[in-house]
């Protein structure tokens, strides 16, 4: 009974892992990826990013992190300090469409102050993916 049980839950749990990680909606992405945060799910976070992302901080020319094993580093330190307020709000959650891709805009809540995300999202093979994100203080 227990092979049989493995057996018929395997392919429905590979369809919802799959589902998790491909999305064909660039919104759905940064709902994820934000529900991802607020969860501190590092790997639902960086599901969310292309292989060759950037993510830049808005007037630092110096902090520019290439690459998802530099952006799980920065985003692993966020996520895993437990006095971080992670408080995303979605409800202005706006995309607006470019010639380079898709733009989509969240602001992060951090108590002392808030944070604009940018991310510019581009499709590869029907899925969405962040290509960049720049970050602003509001």
């Amino acid at each position: 009974m227990r092979k049989l049980t493995v057996a018929l839950l395997g392919p429905a749990l590979l369809l919802t892992l799959a589902a998790c990680v491909t999305s064909s909606d660039p919104e759905d992405t940064i709902r994820e990826w934000v529900l991802s945060m607020e969860n501190r799910d590092i790997d639902g976070v960086m599901d969310a990013y292309w292989e060759d992302a950037v993510v830049s901080f808005a007037g630092d020319a110096d902090s520019v992190l290439e690459g998802k094993a530099a952006i799980r580093d920065m985003q692993s330190g966020f996520i895993g300090n437990p006095d971080a307020v992670i408080d995303i709000d979605t409800s202005g959650l706006s995309a607006e469409s470019e010639t380079d891709g898709i733009y989509c805009e969240v602001v992060f809540d951090l108590g002392d102050f808030d944070m604009v995300n940018r991310f510019l999202m581009t499709e590869r093979n029907g899925r969405w993916g962040i290509q960049e994100q720049t970050v602003f203080p509001r």
